[in-house]
């Protein structure tokens, strides 16, 4: 699902969906694609991972949205906050995602950088699993 961001900057958007990239590929997931989009006076974002069946993964890395989200203090994403909670069980699970999330984005700090500057620099805006995995290893995709 996309989220719609009205009055933010492409750049802040693509920091956003780049928390979600790093910590989920350093949780295990397997990225697909991430694409910013920016009608108008609107910016949109999408993450898509390959299919998996792990909830913790996947809460952690909406956890990551909200946490972004505070770190940055641009926006509160309602919608990162309601998908992590569907993913585990009880508040306090969130909250260790959160924590978790937080400890994943302070040390990959590098990563997050990479991965929003190369995002806003890319055809379309998108970027694919493959691309991010070469950018990271420090090759050109």
């Amino acid at each position: 699902m996309a989220r719609v961001f009205e009055h933010l900057h492409p750049h802040e958007v693509a920091a956003h969906e780049a928390a979600h990239v790093v910590t989920g590929l350093a949780v295990g997931l397997r990225l697909r694609y991430v694409l910013i989009a920016t009608p108008g006076n609107e910016a949109a974002g999408l993450t898509v991972w390959e299919p998996d069946h792990s909830d913790i993964a996947y809460a952690i890395q909406y956890a990551a949205g909200v946490v972004w989200d505070s770190m940055s203090q641009t926006y509160f994403s309602k919608e990162d906050a309601r998908l992590c909670r569907k993913h585990v069980d009880y508040k306090a699970d969130v909250e260790v995602c959160k924590r978790i999330a937080k400890d994943l984005l302070t040390t990959r700090k590098r990563a997050h950088e990479m991965i929003t500057k190369a995002l806003l620099n890319a055809d379309h805006y998108r970027l694919t699993g493959r691309q991010v995995s070469a950018l990271i290893r420090g090759e050109h995709a």
